[in-house]
């Protein structure tokens, strides 16, 4: 239902999918979610690597970046993984289940979890 989902959709209808409005929809999901709730965040668009500074040479030196539909605005209109991380995954509360499909190309590890599965 509806009521339910949240879509950003670049068709004239929808909400558009601005960095701006992604980040506030993945801000308010994770607000509305509660333990025990079923959460699945899609996304379809272009993906990247930038360049990042390496915390140590252990860690690989690159972000992998969703790109969002204002990306041609100016600098840092890409989304990092780092930010996804954080202004969803790290303030969903536990229990909440969380389904993340990305279709980008070269996303890599766009979720930047600090564990492996």
């Amino acid at each position: 239902e509806e009521e339910f989902m949240t879509l950003l959709l670049d068709d004239d209808v929808h909400t558009t999918p601005t960095k701006a409005n992604i980040l506030a929809s993945f801000q308010a999901l994770a607000k509305a979610c509660n333990p025990g709730d079923v959460v699945v965040i899609q996304f379809s668009g272009h993906g990247c690597r930038i360049l990042d500074l390496p915390v140590n040479s252990d860690i690989e030196g690159y972000d992998e970046v969703i790109v969002p539909s204002d990306f041609r605005q100016g600098k840092n209109v890409v989304i990092r993984d780092t930010l996804i991380f954080s202004s969803l995954l790290a303030i969903i509360p536990k229990g909440v289940t969380v389904t993340c499909l990305f279709d980008a190309c070269d996303k890599g590890f766009v979720l930047d979890l600090p564990y492996s599965w």
